[in-house]
């Protein structure tokens, strides 16, 4: 299994406003993609305001209206789903609450799913839960990745792609550091780092609207 940390930068826009807009999607292989339900990525379940879930699905192209249902009722009986309907298939996990219940706690789910991903054979993650933070827990990053590195607990996945703020990216390197070879002691390198595209927001006569600048949101090549 190769571990990689996907670096997401975010414009100073969506960072001031606490609004995720930034996301790319992950170019597989020819090979890979052309597999079906062999590719996968996980995202809590809120679409509420400007999310990475909002985000996910403006890039897809998803039906934000059956995505909202499918939200709702996720929250609401406290249980992960996974949407098959959508490419890659969507894994959501409830929203992260104040509720001290072990259920209802994100290591609950993310053992829950990890359970799932390897009895059905899956290729490829992409998490995306740690994508746009307002701050970065050790502690709670630690309890995820000893669920990960555990050579018990993941057995089948090829790749797996942790996608990171990269604010955060120093924190994230060092608490793998931790799990993996002072915990585990798996004697593993620094985990591979690939960045996303970034993006930009572009003020020009094209984006006035009543005579107002109004940025258009573009990839940033």
């Amino acid at each position: 299994m190769e571990f990689i940390l996907r670096v997401q930068e975010h414009t100073s826009e969506e960072k001031h406003l606490q609004h995720k807009l930034s996301f790319s999607g992950i170019e597989y292989s020819e090979e890979i993609s052309n597999i079906p339900r062999k590719l996968f990525i996980t995202a809590d379940a809120d679409l509420n305001g400007f999310t990475c879930l909002n985000a996910i699905s403006n890039h897809y192209g998803w039906n934000t209206d059956q995505l909202r249902e499918d939200c709702d009722q996720i929250n609401l009986e406290k249980n992960y789903k996974v949407i098959f309907e959508v490419m890659p298939a969507l894994v959501l996990i409830p929203k992260p609450t104040e509720d001290v219940d072990i259920k209802n706690s994100r290591e609950y789910y993310f053992t829950e799913t990890i359970k799932f991903l390897n009895w059905y054979n899956a290729d490829s993650v992409h998490l995306t839960q740690f994508s746009f933070l307002d701050k970065f827990s050790a502690k709670d990053v630690g309890v995820l990745l000893k669920i990960l590195l555990n050579p018990l607990t993941v057995k089948n996945f090829n790749k797996i792609y942790w996608e990171i703020d990269s604010r955060y990216l120093s924190e994230m390197i060092q608490t793998y550091r931790v799990v993996a070879n002072e915990m585990f002691r798996l004697n593993l390198p620094d985990p591979k780092v690939v960045h996303a595209k970034r993006f930009k927001f572009v003020y020009d006569n094209e984006s006035k609207l009543d005579n107002c600048d109004v940025g258009r949101f573009v990839v940033d090549e």
